[in-house]
């Protein structure tokens, strides 16, 4: 019995003992293994597809990014706009209009002219000039082209007005019959309704800058009436009674060439109308 009471009370110490170890293993065990934080072990426990943060909306910011550049270059232009435009409109007048010639050939439908008159330029603008490429200006009957002439380019200052002479010297300018029966039915009568269309290409200065090309139309109206009895000392042979001009300001076009009338072959008997 004795023996016995002592094995079990050995086996028992050594379970204690046992037991102790195995704890104390734990224990060291618990100290070894690194601690993780929180964030990363909930991290582990989220499924792949949360794994990557959601990207910022890309086409968002690119708009935002168009809307600035584009608001960004319309204040520009607004501002460039506002500092650059002229305060007055170029504009232009044609005064002192002398017919010193005015004659048609019914028979071989020609028009003889010779017109003198002043194209005054005008610039109001204390701080820009304008430069004028140059001035078309065309005489007309009925719709009919018979004279042209150019002003070469010329320079406008600050606060200035150039007046300058154009002349209009036309010899047998061919035109219609119909154009020539009609006029010299007119000059007969002593009262010829005639028409002067000028247009300007034109650009505004500002020391080295210079503006995208500008057109200035001037569209005088006006009738003459000839002279009954001619002094020696007069050159006219019509006086001009009266006159209406209009200033436009369209959209920029080149200058169309002036046409002389070719008669209708045979077969085409219509006339072609050109002109203003």
């Amino acid at each position: 019995m004795g023996a016995t009471k002592v094995s079990d009370e050995q086996q028992a110490s050594w379970q204690t003992e046992l037991s102790h170890k195995s704890h104390k293993q734990d224990l060291e065990r618990q100290e070894t293994i690194p601690l993780k934080p929180k964030a990363s072990l909930e991290s582990e426990t989220e499924p792949e597809d949360r794994e990557a943060a959601p990207e910022p909306n890309s086409k968002r910011k690119a708009a935002i990014t168009c809307a600035s550049i584009t608001l960004f270059f319309g204040l520009f232009a607004l501002i460039t706009w506002l500092a650059l435009r002229p305060i007055y409109q170029p504009t232009y007048a044609i005064d002192d209009i002398q017919i010193r010639a005015l004659t048609v050939n019914t028979t071989r439908s020609t028009v003889t002219a010779d017109i003198l008159y002043n194209v005054t330029a005008h610039n109001r603008n204390r701080k820009m000039g304008f430069t004028y490429n140059w001035i078309t200006i065309d005489a007309s009957y009925s719709g009919w082209n018979f004279a042209r002439n150019t002003i070469p380019k010329f320079k406008l200052g600050k606060s200035r007005n150039v007046t300058m002479p154009s002349w209009h010297n036309v010899q047998n300018f061919p035109v219609p019959s119909s154009v020539a029966t009609s006029l010299a039915g007119a000059i007969q009568n002593g009262t010829v309704p005639l028409r002067v269309f000028a247009k300007a290409k034109l650009r505004v200065t500002i020391g080295k800058f210079r503006s995208s090309p500008l057109n200035v139309n001037v569209d005088c109206r006006f009738t003459a009436v000839r002279v009954p009895v001619q002094s020696p000392t007069s050159t006219r042979a019509f006086n001009v009674v009266s006159k209406v001009c209009r200033l436009t300001r369209p959209r920029y076009k080149r200058a169309k060439k002036l046409k002389a009338y070719k008669p209708a072959n045979p077969i085409n008997t219509r006339p072609r109308r050109h002109g203003l």
